[in-house]
């Protein structure tokens, strides 16, 4: 924060002290890390407010976003990476290797994590082991998963790893590499009554980036699973109309592209592969309904076998929960097999003839 804080304007908490491997409670067998800093003014901004303004005011609103994501954007480092604190020099901070919110999840929730290479030496070396998160993520057993299930996310996984070499121009490989917040939710955003942006909060996931996954937040997007409910599809344009009306900002908007926001937000967010990849990615690979894909494409023996091996893994799995009391239905999951079925069966009925 203080890095951030020191080269650009936007409003960061400031600093008063920090300190780790402190006991900070009566139990003496814990110890305890601490940042105090100043209470900035405002309120979490809510998207239903946002969405229910004037067109003024969230104009406003989205041109000082862009505004922020333009500074970081200026903030450029020779490789990727999270920054940590110099003690010999705090205006110089030092670049150590990934530990993204996807590979901490993974960590705490299965005791694993693949190891990071100390340092990336490019774009394409950071991106891939994104990817590999992510496929590491979707190894992980799943409770009572659907057959369908599985077999979208296995195909989504091997579709991907074909769609990252686009996302590199050739002369991109080497990277430029930028500081992203990465958790910009709404809850990190204050806002004061008119919406004017007071202070961005939450910087502990920050880290330096290839320029292709510095991203606009997902609820801005349209990327969003979690937000479905308030997202409409004029936020992202008037996102970029305001964006426009910059010079300084416009730089940040022809990395944007659908293709690659697409992408960029599922590297970041693994947990939000389905609903992103079938509803953005794949109507614009292929023109058939995923089952009559599928079928090609899980006729592999590898393919297939991977299939088995997830399927069994999960029954394993849930058996395990069953036995011991602790199965819980996931009635979200269980919603979006059901709108990925009805999706592809739509598909099936519009397009029927085509494929005779």
């Amino acid at each position: 924060m203080r890095y951030v804080q020191q080269n650009t304007t936007i409003p960061v908490p400031t600093i008063r002290g920090y300190g780790q491997s402190e006991q900070l409670t009566r139990d003496s067998c814990t110890q305890q890390a601490f940042l105090i800093m100043d209470k900035l003014p405002g309120q979490s901004l809510q998207l239903q407010r946002l969405l229910a303004s004037t067109e003024e005011r969230r104009q406003h609103f989205y041109a000082a976003l862009g505004n922020i994501l333009a500074q970081l954007d200026t903030l450029r480092f020779i490789r990727p990476g999270y920054l940590m604190l110099d003690y010999g020099d705090s205006a110089k901070p030092l670049i150590e290797s990934s530990l993204s919110i996807a590979e901490n999840d993974l960590k705490i929730n299965t005791g694993w994590s693949r190891t990071a290479p100390t340092k990336f030496n490019s774009a394409s070396d950071a991106i891939e082991h994104y990817y590999h998160i992510l496929a590491d993520v979707f190894q992980v057993p799943m409770a009572d998963a659907s057959e369908e299930t599985i077999k979208r996310e296995i195909f989504a996984v091997y579709s991907l790893a074909d769609q990252l070499s686009k996302m590199l121009d050739r002369d991109q490989k080497s990277g430029a590499f930028s500081l992203s917040h990465v958790d910009l939710r709404c809850q990190n955003i204050l806002v004061d009554d008119d919406l004017h942006i007071t202070g961005i909060l939450d910087w502990e996931w920050a880290a330096v980036l290839p320029r292709q996954l510095c991203a606009p937040p997902s609820w801005i997007t349209g990327h969003d699973p979690d937000s479905a409910g308030f997202l409409n599809k004029s936020i992202y344009p008037e996102f970029r109309e305001a964006m426009e009306t910059s010079e300084f900002e416009r730089g940040c908007l022809s990395q944007w592209n659908q293709a690659s926001l697409s992408i960029a937000q599922i590297l970041r967010h693994p947990h939000h592969l389905l609903p992103i990849y079938y509803e953005y990615i794949y109507p614009n690979i292929y023109d058939r309904p995923f089952s009559q894909t599928a079928k090609k494409f899980f006729a592999v023996h590898d393919h297939d076998r991977v299939l088995q091996e997830r399927l069994e893994a999960s029954r394993l799995y849930t058996e395990f929960l069953l036995d011991r009391g602790l199965f819980v239905r996931d009635d979200l999951t269980q919603r979006l097999r059901e709108i990925l079925l009805e999706s592809d069966k739509l598909n099936e009925t519009l397009n029927l003839d085509r494929y005779k």
